[in-house]
Formats: C-alpha cells, sequence, structure tokens
C-alpha cells in the first residue's frame, strides 16, 4: 500500500522540536509507572505561564474525545456551526441525538458575516461551535463576530465552543480569558497540530469549573505519560514556536506567489497554515495528478459555505511544497 502525504493535515511540517523529542526519549524511564492522574506538573505550568487555573482545565487524550464529550454532557436539540466547519462537530451533535445547523458566509456574501443573520440563528440553538482560526479557510474570527457570538451566547445561556486547535499558527491571542466572565464558554486546544504530536496528542478544555467536572466524569481513560511530557517541553519551547511562525510564513508567502503565477487558480487569503485554493476548471484532472503522485488533499465539496472547485491545503515541508506547486501548475 503506498503512504501518502496529506496535504490537507495542518500539522506542523517540522514535526516535535528537538526538545520535545528528547523529553520523551528521558520519559520513557517513567512508563514502568502510573502517569499522574491530575497532571499537576503540567497544570501548575499553564497557571505560571497562562494564567489559566487547574479548576479551568480538563485534559484528554484527543480533541475529537473532548468534542463528543461535550455535545453528550450539553444534550442540545439545536446546535449550531459557524462554516465552513469540519464534520466532527456535526458528526458529534448528531451522536447526542441534535439537528446541527450552518452559518457559513460564502463568494456569494464576500465572506462577510451578516451578524443580523447570526444573531437570528443562534437564538435557535443550544449549543454554538466555532474554530478560531477557521479550521477549513485559516481565517480567524473578526473581532465584531466574535463579540456576537459571545453576547448573544452569554445572554441565552448557550454554552459557546471555541476551537483553537490553530490559534498558535497566527500569533493571536487566545481567547481563554473570557473563561473567568462566562460560565458557558468552552476553548478547546491540543498539541497535535502546531506543535507536530498527533501520535502523542493531548488536547485540553478550558471552561468553568462545573464544565471540567462534568468532563472528567465522562473520562474513562487516564492522559498518557508521553502525551503529558511532550506537552510540557512542547508548551516551555519557545525557539521553536518562533521558527515556525517564521518557516509558516516564508512558505505560505513562497506559495501565494507561485500560484498568483498560475491562470486558473486562487489563492485565498488565510491567517494561519490552513489555505484555499479556488480552482476554475480541471478539479478531476488535477485531483487525480495529485493521487498518483502521493499527496492526499481535501476535497471541499461536501463542505457547507463551499463548493467542489475549492481545495483546502496546508503549508508542508519545502520540497513538498514545491512539488505540489509543480502539479498544479502542469495540471491547469
Amino acid at each position: 500500500m503506498n503512504a501518502f502525504v496529506d496535504v490537507s493535515a495542518g500539522i506542523s511540517p517540522l514535526g516535535p522540536s528537538k526538545k520535545v523529542r528528547a523529553r520523551i526519549r528521558k520519559a520513557i524511564k517513567g512508563l514502568r509507572c502510573y502517569p499522574d492522574s491530575e497532571a499537576r506538573a503540567l497544570k501548575k505550568l499553564f497557571l505560571s505561564k497562562y494564567g489559566i487555573r487547574a479548576e479551568n482545565m480538563c485534559l484528554a487524550n484527543s480533541l475529537h474525545e473532548l468534542v463528543y464529550s461535550i455535545a453528550a454532557i450539553v444534550k442540545p436539540k439545536k446546535v449550531l456551526v459557524l462554516g465552513p466547519a469540519l464534520r466532527i462537530y456535526e458528526e458529534a451533535s448528531s451522536a447526542a441525538g441534535a439537528d446541527t445547523f450552518y452559518f457559513s458566509p460564502d463568494e456569494h456574501t464576500g465572506y462577510i458575516t451578516d451578524t443580523d443573520q447570526l444573531r437570528k440563528k443562534i437564538k435557535n440553538c443550544n449549543l454554538l461551535f466555532a474554530a478560531n482560526p477557521n479550521r477549513i479557510n485559516g481565517r480567524l474570527i473578526h473581532k465584531e463576530v466574535f463579540d456576537l457570538m459571545r453576547s448573544e451566547a452569554c445572554t441565552r445561556k448557550v454554552p459557546f465552543v471555541i476551537d483553537e486547535s490553530l490559534i498558535e499558527f497566527t500569533g493571536a491571542e487566545s481567547y481563554h480569558s473570557y473563561v473567568n466572565d462566562m460560565k458557558n464558554v468552552i476553548v478547546l486546544q491540543t498539541t497535535a497540530l502546531f506543535y507536530g504530536l498527533p501520535g502523542l496528542e493531548l488536547a485540553y478544555a478550558i471552561t468553568s469549573p462545573e464544565m471540567v467536572i462534568a468532563l472528567k466524569n465522562r473520562q474513562c481513560s487516564t492522559i498518557n505519560h508521553l502525551a503529558l511530557e511532550a506537552a510540557r517541553a512542547a508548551f516551555k519551547d519557545n525557539a521553536y514556536k518562533k521558527n515556525l511562525k517564521k518557516y509558516i510564513d516564508t512558505e505560505k508567502e513562497y506559495i501565494k506567489k507561485k500560484i498568483k503565477k498560475t491562470d486558473g487558480v486562487t489563492f485565498m487569503d488565510s491567517d494561519s497554515n490552513v489555505f484555499l485554493l479556488k480552482l476554475s476548471d480541471n478539479r478531476e484532472i488535477l485531483l487525480r495528478s495529485l493521487k498518483r503522485a502521493g499527496l492526499r488533499i481535501q476535497d471541499c465539496e461536501h463542505i457547507d459555505g463551499l463548493r467542489e472547485h475549492y481545495l483546502r491545503l496546508s503549508v508542508l515541508k519545502h520540497d513538498y511544497n514545491s512539488k505540489l506547486l509543480r502539479i498544479i501548475t502542469d495540471g491547469l
């Protein structure tokens, strides 16, 4: 079976840092012991580095686990997802017995969010999901839109889940500070993407003490020891963060310039490592060419708010970026 490179994964092209790999090798000695179920060392780091208190933090083995747990705890009837979005929110909501509705600005509206329409949508939902930045197009939520969602969710006491899986790629501030003022805000983050650790993922929810207790009550397994140690090293590695951000910005600009010189394809601006390409034609030919080259890419045909001529990509290692661009140039 051929190995594919996932062009749309959104994982750091640099992989885990040297410090993280060194910590993992050292932490192997501790595999004969059970991990600290309360992750006290990591939570102490979060308090000193980010001001997040232990009672406001729930750790999990994956973001997937947290999303499903939240939907099961809230038991909503109607869920609103700010699109375009990954299917995980809808799938988790469906598993909890809820109907899912999307609010997705598209090309016909110039990708401008109609705040009046959004306000009406929030009035009819019991749970609200939004990714910041958006995990499909890589764009940060505009402050006006976020303030509206926050205000309406607070007024109507609707749980508001903010998926910040890609936030570190943008250099923007996390919204976890709102947790202290709003009991119904739930901020989700993970080490899988920015820190290049999908195989040793550590995810966490920053929310009210009440929701933390509810999430912990649903957990049936302890946190992986190596994932905890890898996370501690990753969060301390400021040099890695700086180097990765610089790398992403440089490579994204390289891709953007190459795409601008190619007829039939448009680079859609992004605030993170994930971005969209809009094709005018030859979509099927291009997808077949990418598959033959061992590159797996996400077709956005079934993403709410988008159409089949959009492809979701992420910044890769330079050699793969160059390979991708050659295929696109030849295919279009």
